[in-house]
């Protein structure tokens, strides 16, 4: 399957079938929820420095959600100065995508865009959408690593989220709210996009 095939339809079709009960119906994945505040907060905390170790330690962070460990650290991909300051600042879905467009094909991070897509969401989860293998087969078909790991591959889930966004979906504050009073933090509406995508049924 090529990206030109990728078919969208039906994930946007069960985003717009959502209510704002069946979306808080959807949340049972509550482990991952305490991390991703953490992770949140400790990016939160990080400044670009001289030897890239406020990234190395949060690329590490964001591979103790994975199977696997980190292995290839290589930030010069990034092809900015100051990583942590750019990813920060890309506050708008077009600075944040121009972003996106100047990384190297070989993504950053263990040379994953998955695994990147993790760090550049804890820096900035209002702009990034977590990329996920889980995601890519449930939502969109993509059941191999060449389909799923690529640039185009995220720069395409990521337009295909702030697409669905600009839809304004009533349920996304009820999804918001119902992990606050739970656990203590207000996600980003990227995030709870990206959530329903994550726990929906195969």
């Amino acid at each position: 399957m090529t990206l030109k095939s990728w078919d969208t339809s039906g994930a946007s079709s069960y985003l717009g079938s959502l209510t704002q009960n069946s979306a808080v119906e959807n949340l049972h994945s509550q482990e991952y929820y305490g991390s991703h505040r953490a992770l949140v907060k400790l990016a939160s905390q990080i400044e670009d420095d001289q030897s890239e170790d406020g990234l190395h330690a949060l690329a590490c962070a964001s591979y103790g959600w994975m199977p696997t460990i980190l292995k290839h650290f290589e930030p010069e991909k990034f092809n900015c100065p100051n990583p942590i300051a750019s990813i920060r600042g890309a506050k708008t879905v077009n600075s944040a995508r121009t972003f996106l467009e100047a990384i190297d094909e070989i993504a950053p991070i263990n040379r994953s865009w998955v695994g990147t897509s993790k760090l550049l969401h804890f820096l900035s989860s209002e702009s990034f959408p977590i990329w996920d293998s889980r995601v890519a087969r449930r939502n969109f078909k993509l059941n191999h690593s060449y389909q799923i790991n690529t640039k185009q591959a995220y720069l395409r889930y990521f337009d295909f989220v702030h697409s669905e966004l600009a839809k304004t979906y009533s349920w996304l504050e009820s999804v918001a709210e119902a992990i606050e009073a739970h656990h203590d933090y207000s996600p980003s509406q990227v995030r709870c996009i990206e959530l329903m995508l994550f726990e929906r049924e195969a």
